[in-house]
C-alpha cells in the first residue's frame, strides 16, 4: 500500500495550532482579534454579514455612513494550542491514528508512506502563474513534526525530492500496470486524498472516505480525467489556469450554454460523447485552438520573461503541470501524446 502521506502530515501539524485573524482599522490603527474572516465580514467573496455588517447596522441607526471592507487590514495569524503540553508528540499521535486506520483496512501486506522532501521541478517550468503561488504558509511546527514522523517510521517512509509525492505514486502505479499486463497480478494499491492520481491505471482508493473502496480506472477513464484537468485547471490548489473559458462557438456546437469559466463538471460535460482516448484529446485541442487561435501572442510570464505563445503553448503549460510522471525524471510534453494518438494539430 503506497500512501501519499503529505496531507496527513499537514493535518497533524495543523491539529496543534489555532488560527485567527487580527483586524486593524486603517483610520486610527485600532486592532481586534477574530476567529476567522467569516466572523468579521461574513461571506468570503461578497464581504457581507459578520461583525462588520452588525456594526454598520448600528452606524446606520445613528445616521453614520457604513464602514467598508477596504477600510481594514486583515492579518492571518496562528498560535500553538496552549492546552497541549508537547505539541510535536501530540501531532505525531494524530498521524499514528491515520496509519492505524490504513493498516486496519487490511488490503495489503505492507505499506510505505510517501512524504515530500525538497524541491519540485514544476516551480521551474510554470510560466503563466507561479506554481502553488496562492498557497498559505505551512503550519507553525510543520518541519519539526514532519521530521519526527520520518524518524519514527524510518524504513516505512519514502522521502520524495524534486517532484510531488503524487509523482512517486504515479511512477509506481505505471510500474504496477505494466506488471499486471504481464502477469495478471497487481503489486501495489495507492492511497490518496488528491484525486490527481485518477490519471493512473492502478488499484487506488481515497483514504479520506468513511469507507474507502479500491477501484481501478480504465485507460479511457484515466485519460478522461487528465483531459478534464487540462480544461478546468487547478487554480484553487496549485495555481494552474487550464482553459479560461469556452468560446461562443464551442458553447453552441456542444450545447453547453453560456459558461463562466470551466469547472470540473463543465469540462466533463464538454467531453461527453467521446468514446476513445483520441477523441478526448481532440476535444481539448479544439477548445484551446478556438480560445487562443493559432497566431502567436505576446505573454509576460509570472517571473518577467517575455514569451510568444500560441494555443499549443498554453495547453502544454497546463498539461505539464497537471501530468503525473510515469518514469523517473520524465519531462512531459503534450505533443508526445498528440503524436502518439495520430492527432493533427498544426
Amino acid at each position: 500500500m503506497l500512501l501519499d502521506a503529505d496531507t496527513p502530515v499537514f493535518k497533524a501539524s495543523k491539529s496543534v495550532q489555532q488560527d485567527y485573524i487580527m483586524v486593524t482599522r486603517k483610520s486610527d490603527g485600532a486592532t481586534k482579534r477574530y476567529k476567522n474572516k467569516t466572523e468579521f465580514w461574513g461571506h468570503h467573496k461578497k464581504k457581507e454579514g459578520g461583525t462588520l455588517a452588525h456594526n454598520n447596522s448600528i452606524r446606520a441607526e445613528k445616521g453614520l455612513p457604513p464602514n467598508k471592507a477596504e477600510d481594514y487590514d486583515v492579518e492571518e495569524c496562528a498560535e500553538l494550542v496552549p492546552e497541549i503540553d508537547n505539541h510535536v508528540e501530540y501531532a505525531v499521535e494524530q498521524f499514528d491514528r491515520f496509519v492505524g486506520k490504513m493498516k486496519a483496512l487490511d488490503i495489503a501486506e505492507d505499506y510505505r508512506l510517501g512524504i515530500g522532501g525538497e524541491g519540485n521541478f514544476r516551480y521551474n517550468i510554470a510560466k503563466q502563474l507561479k506554481y502553488k503561488g496562492a498557497r498559505k504558509d505551512k503550519p507553525l511546527l510543520f518541519l519539526e513534526i514532519k521530521e519526527a514522523i520520518i524518524k519514527k517510521y524510518r524504513n516505512k517512509v519514502v522521502v520524495v525530492d524534486q517532484e510531488e509525492v503524487d509523482d512517486w505514486c504515479s511512477i509506481k502505479g505505471a510500474e504496477n500496470y505494466k506488471h499486471f499486463l504481464k502477469t495478471g497480478e497487481w503489486l501495489y494499491v495507492i492511497g490518496y486524498l488528491d484525486k490527481d492520481l485518477k490519471q493512473i491505471v492502478s488499484p487506488q482508493f481515497n483514504y479520506d472516505d468513511q469507507f474507502p473502496e479500491v477501484s481501478i480506472p480504465t485507460p479511457f477513464e484515466a485519460a478522461r480525467y487528465f483531459t478534464g484537468q487540462c480544461l478546468s485547471g487547478d487554480l484553487s490548489t496549485d495555481n494552474i489556469i487550464g482553459l479560461p473559458n469556452f468560446t461562443k462557438e464551442i458553447q453552441d456546437k456542444y450545447s453547453l450554454g453560456a459558461t463562466r469559466g470551466i469547472g470540473k463538471a463543465t469540462a466533463i460535460k464538454y467531453l461527453e460523447g467521446c468514446t476513445t482516448i483520441k477523441e478526448l484529446f481532440e476535444r481539448v485541442v479544439e477548445a484551446y485552438k478556438s480560445y487562443y487561435g493559432t497566431d502567436k501572442q505576446e505573454l509576460m510570464s509570472h517571473d518577467g520573461e517575455a514569451l510568444l505563445w500560441d494555443w499549443l503553448d498554453y495547453l502544454n503549460d497546463s498539461a505539464q503541470l497537471l501530468y503525473l510522471r510515469r518514469e523517473e525524471g520524465e519531462m512531459y510534453h503534450i505533443c508526445t501524446t498528440l503524436n502518439k494518438l495520430g492527432i493533427n494539430y498544426d
